[in-house]
């Protein structure tokens, strides 16, 4: 993969190593990943982390760190995974919020935050990654049951704002955290491709980040859609996103 990665003069590669809250590689804070091992509850015998970086620092690649910050695995899939792993402490607490049959971090809960905040760390101290990358699933759903006891004890008045300024907290902290560990990581979010339901339905706010210091390095928004979308046609799109690029230091890459 890496030899045809290279050949065709691609220089950076997002390897994905946290699908659902759970771990390609040796981790503190989150358990084996049944991608790699073949089902939850089972150790990790090798390092496919480390193996791939060697494969890729060989052949002059750039390899960040890609995970997906509150997607976790399904509830009979966590009961397999052993104590002590903070997820499975959370799912105990019963401050995990399962929609369509999958668990989620409430991207509310500070501790929640935290666990993803010290996972990406943990990643980026112990590997040669040149950056972090997170997709979306912020908030899986719009329904006032997710986290209605947070949003009440919370002060703010508006659910849309709550939430938005939610996923602002973790942004910023995960932002803080890659140059924590050296100013030379890259950080970066890949949304959603539609801008105008992007906040509504994800409580996403790309604008804020395009703007601001302190969120990002570069936006790569999941512009999934032809040019005769009737709706989010590929060019008019991608000159919305273009649109909102209002600070400097921030790299419009197109997904």
């Amino acid at each position: 993969m890496f030899d045809n990665i290279k050949e065709d003069g691609y220089n950076t590669v997002f390897l994905q190593v946290r699908p659902f809250g759970d771990s390609f590689c040796p981790s503190e804070f989150y358990p084996p990943s049944a991608t790699v091992t073949g089902a939850y509850g089972r150790d990790l015998e090798y390092d496919p982390v480390a193996i791939l970086l060697e494969i890729a620092g060989k052949r002059d690649l750039s390899v960040h760190a890609w995970i997906n910050p509150y997607r976790l695995m399904k509830p009979e899939e966590i009961l397999l995974i052993d104590d002590g792993y903070p997820v499975k402490d959370l799912y105990s607490q019963g401050r995990l919020r399962e929609v369509d049959g999958r668990l989620y971090l409430d991207p509310s809960d500070p501790d929640a935050r935290a666990l993803i905040v010290n996972g990406a760390k943990e990643l980026l101290e112990a590997y040669a990654f040149d950056g972090l990358h997170i997709d979306d699933y912020f908030y899986p759903t719009q329904s006032e049951d997710f986290d209605r006891e947070a949003f009440e004890q919370s002060g703010f008045d508006d659910l849309a704002e709550f939430r938005t300024e939610s996923v602002n907290a973790l942004v910023s902290a995960l932002y803080k955290a890659v140059k924590g560990v050296d100013q030379a990581l890259v950080f970066g979010v890949s949304p959603a491709g539609n801008l105008s339901t992007l906040k509504e339905v994800y409580y996403a706010d790309a604008e804020e980040w395009c703007s601001e210091d302190g969120y990002i390095d570069y936006i790569l928004p999941q512009i999934y859609f032809g040019f005769l979308h009737g709706s989010c046609a590929f060019d008019t799109m991608t000159e919305r996103w273009a649109d909102i690029i209002r600070n400097d230091n921030v790299k419009l890459y197109i997904g």
